[in-house]
């Protein structure tokens, strides 16, 4: 998929995609990421570089819930 057609699909403009893509913005709003996400068909933590192991050191609760098979 193009980058124009992401940005499209996502809503925003080609160069706010490009500053994104480049990482030369900030950080973009939550919305943005879920859209691209959404868009992508991936997660959220994919896009950001984030691993299962990441999430687990992060987050007790959600291994405990995962080892209680509750997620």
């Amino acid at each position: 998929m193009s980058q124009a057609e992401l940005s499209r699909r996502v809503g925003i403009s080609k160069n706010a995609m490009n500053l994104i893509e480049t990482n030369k913005t900030t950080a973009p709003a939550a919305s943005i990421v879920k859209g691209i996400a959404d868009v992508l068909r991936v997660t959220t933590d994919y896009l950001l570089g984030r691993k299962e192991d990441d999430i687990r050191e992060h987050c007790p609760a959600s291994a405990d819930r995962q080892r209680a098979g509750l997620s």
